[in-house]
């Protein structure tokens, strides 16, 4: 440990600030994957096909990365404020992927692109709202992740 006493991190605060930020502003993310479908579209790929590889992608994204962020954690040198802000990264990303993958259970690529059904695309606000308790759990795995490495730095120190 450095000189003085580092606060210790608490992923799950930290994501809980994040969360609050999510909650109030659950839109924001898809614009930016409808923009990804717009370009899908402006090079040639049809609208519901494009939201078929969003999802796809998007739902590889949300497995993969709690698994590279737990890596991160067990191998890190980094101080408790570097951390923070790569969670920070995770927490937007992983929102992303969540919101957007969970979108593929409450509506499909034609009704997007070519019918309302009553839909307006709030259906990903909602998505977005179901990945705040995700993030939250994800983040107190990695308290869990952290708390091990912490302690097994310990034994070996003392060793």
């Amino acid at each position: 440990m450095t000189e003085g006493r580092q606060r210790k991190l608490d992923f799950l605060a930290k994501t809980g600030m994040f969360s609050i930020a999510g909650f109030f502003l659950a839109a924001l993310p898809i614009i930016g994957i409808i923009g990804i479908q717009q370009l899908l579209n402006l090079i040639g790929i049809e609208c519901s096909i494009a939201w078929g590889l969003i999802w796809v992608l998007t739902f590889i994204g949300c497995v993969l990365s709690p698994i590279v962020f737990i890596r991160f954690i067990q191998r890190t040198t980094l101080d408790n404020e570097a951390i923070g802000k790569r969670l920070l990264v995770f927490n937007i990303l992983e929102y992303t992927f969540i919101q957007t993958s969970l979108g593929y259970f409450f509506t499909n690529g034609q009704t997007l692109c070519y019918l309302s059904d009553g839909q307006s695309g709030l259906e990903f606000v909602f998505t977005g709202w179901l990945a705040i308790p995700i993030l939250l759990i994800l983040s107190y795995i990695f308290n869990q992740v952290r708390a091990a490495r912490k302690k097994q730095e310990e034994l070996e120190y003392q060793n």
